[in-house]
Order: C-alpha cells, then structure tokens, then sequence
C-alpha cells in the first residue's frame, strides 16, 4: 500500500517522481506493464488530491446547508414559543372569568376584568389562533405550533387547578362576575346584587366591612354600621376616633368616627367581619379569602369603605356623606368637624341633617340584612324590632 504521507516528504526534499516511485519506503507498486511508473505514481496522486478538493468543497456545501436548518429551525422554536405563551395568555383569561376565586388568589385583580373585555379579548385570541393555522404552509412549522399552543393551554389549565385546590382549601368562593343594579334609597353610592350563594357563617349570614380609619369616607358610614349592627345584637369593643385630619374633610381636625376594628357582636342572626386598618394614612389592611375574593370581583379599584351584605348585596363606596358631619352641612368639604359628642346628640334628637344622613344609611343597611336572614333562616326570621320598622319594610319591599 502507498504511503501517501512518505510521498508528500519526498516531494517536499524535491526528489523526482521516479526517484520517488523506487523508494522502497514509499511502497507503490505500478500496474504490470508500465515503463515509467513515477508518472503512473503522479498520476494516481493527482487523482487522489482532486477527489480529496471535491470531497471538502462537497462538506462546505453540508455544513452550510445544516447551518440554515438549524438557524431555521431555531426561528422556527422562537416563533412556536409566542404562540406558545399567547394560548397560555388566552386560556388564562377564560379562567379568569369562569373561576375568578382561584385566579384572585393568585393574581387579585385578574378576575376583575370586566366580563365584556374578557368576551373580546378571549374572541380575539381564539380568532388569531384560528387565522394562523390556516396560513401555516411548512407541516414542521405547522407541527411546532400546534405543540406550543397545546403546551400553552395545558400549563394554564394545570396552573389553574391548583389554584382551584388552594382557593377552596381557603373557603375562596367562586363567585358570579356580573352584578344587577339594587334599590339604594338615600344612601351615598350606590348598591349592586350578585348572583352569588349566600355567604355565611353556620346559618348566619356574614356582613363583611373593609376599611380604614384613616378614611373620612369609612369614618362617616361607621355610625351608620354602628346602628345597624346594634339592631341585630349586642356590639362591644367600640371606641371614638377620626379620619386623618389631612385627608379630604378632615381639615385639621378629623372626621369623627366610630372604631369598629376591635368590634365584636354577639347575636342569632348575623356574623360580623369587620377588616378595619387604624393607621394615620389611608391603607386598608390586606384581608385573606374568602374576603379578597369579593374585593377583587367587585372592588376593582380598592374603594373603601366597602361592604358585602351575605355575599349578594355589595355597596363600594360611602354609606354617608362626609360633609354632613362637618359644621358646614351635607353637600360640602369646608368647615369643621362635629365632635362624637356632637354626632351622637344629633343621633338622640331624632331629627336634623346629621340623623337623616345616618339613620336613612342604616334603615338601608338594615333592609339587606333583614333580606339575608330572612333568605337563611326563614320568612320569619330577624330582630322584631328591624322587622317592624315601617321604614325598614318599606326599603325590603324595593330589594329583589
């Protein structure tokens, strides 16, 4: 067998080819017949050296060839990525609106989206999706998409389930995104219904309050709170206090206030669950579920005071009107505030703009929850006295 290396040594010591051909070293046998076999030898090495450049420009050719496949397929995985992480986007959403107690945990304010935006945005995604399976013309293209998107939908739907187990390992209530407009009387604000079960503790429904002290909005409607609660129990733990005198009608002084944070009511009829921040600045404490879950579905904004009567009746904004606590009267910011003192001897007078504020929000507070107890326990249920209240009946006959 020719040593090919021997001959290229022999080259470079610069031996003729017939030279080269008789070194026995070299080992090149001629075919039988030739006269001159360091030409045969050259000829057979130029041969060899031209198979060899063939054979190397040829893998040039491959390995540029793998290189584009590989850049394309890796623009291919990209692309299967976002589609990938757009159907994990879309399923997410669906989720938000049909379990909005589990995505609430994990994220509080997903479930808020209004229902509408939700319709569209899912509509949207589902369309785009859709459009795209048609303009996939590449079978691996195609093939990468549909194992991203299935990816994305399955981690969305994985994710969700365990959210589902921890939120109803909480008691976190799947409640109904969309809500009715409500009789509301006089009350600031205004009062929706829920398609909800009702929210209770045993057989007594919850009466849930969020809020802060600092809030001259919280500070008002918390004599209203106060006398509705006190219609259907014995309330204890109960102090005077004030808004923040800097906030929006403080005015240096504070909206005086009733304290309900430490508050607890003994009764048959309702469970009361009070979340009530004393701070000097407005920032109501973080509740867990089932309380966040009502915040988010129906609280998107984190309006305070806010109150859930029985998880049906839901009331995102003042029950009264600050002002009417001010020496300037109902309808304004300026002035200064009563003291508790004050309040509580307009309250005894039975008459005037202060005890109409707060009497007409209670009266009103005091039909949804004579609503709710009667729908726990019975027609007949409730204290004889919220039950025999003109007033109170004649805001029970306006609440679907």
């Amino acid at each position: 067998m020719t040593d090919w290396a021997r001959v290229e040594q022999l080259r470079g010591r610069g031996l003729s080819w017939e030279e080269i051909a008789d070194d026995e070293k070299v080992g090149f046998s001629p075919p039988p017949g030739t006269q001159r076999p360091g030409l045969a030898l050259k000829s057979l090495y130029l041969q060899r050296r031209s198979k060899r450049q063939r054979e190397r420009r040829s893998g040039s050719a491959s390995s540029s060839s793998r290189g584009r496949e590989e850049k394309g397929q890796k623009a291919l995985d990209r692309r299967g990525r976002r589609w990938g992480l757009l159907a994990l986007l879309g399923t997410v959403i669906v989720l938000a609106g049909a379990i909005p107690a589990a995505i609430s945990l994990g994220v509080p304010l997903v479930s808020a989206i209004v229902p509408l935006f939700t319709l569209v945005l899912v509509a949207a995604v589902g369309a785009v999706l859709l459009a795209v399976s048609f303009v996939i013309s590449s079978k691996e293209a195609l093939r990468s998409w549909k194992r991203n998107v299935t990816a994305g939908v399955v981690v969305a739907l994985v994710v969700t389930a365990g959210l589902v187990l921890v939120a109803y390992g909480a008691n976190c209530p799947n409640l109904s995104a969309s809500t009715t407009p409500e009789h509301s009387g006089s009350t600031q604000g205004s009062w929706v219904k829920a398609n909800n079960p009702i929210w209770s503790s045993g057989n007594q429904p919850v009466l849930f309050y969020w809020g802060s002290t600092a809030c001259p909005y919280c500070s008002a409607s918390s004599w209203a709170l106060r006398g509705a609660l006190q219609a259907f129990g014995t309330l204890s733990g109960t102090s005077y206090g004030h808004s923040d005198p800097s906030d929006s009608y403080g005015n240096g002084i504070g909206v005086s206030e009733v304290l309900l944070d430490s508050s607890t009511l003994q009764g048959t009829y309702i469970t009361w669950d009070v979340k009530e921040t004393v701070q000097s600045t407005v920032s109501p404490v973080e509740p867990g579920c089932p309380e966040k879950a009502y915040i988010s579905a129906y609280d998107s904004s984190t309006s305070i005071p806010f109150v859930v009567v029985g998880g049906l009746y839901i009331h995102a904004a003042s029950l009264v009107d600050p002002g009417c606590l001010l020496s300037s009267g109902c309808g304004t910011a300026s002035g200064t505030p009563l003291t508790a003192q004050q309040i509580e001897s307009d309250l005894s007078s039975g008459t005037g703009p202060v005890y109409n504020a707060i009497h007409t929000a209670q009266i009103d507070l005091e039909a949804f929850l004579l609503k709710v107890v009667q729908m726990a326990q019975g027609p007949g249920a409730g204290p004889s006295a919220v039950k025999n209240d003109p007033a109170v009946i004649a805001v029970l006959d306006g609440i679907t």
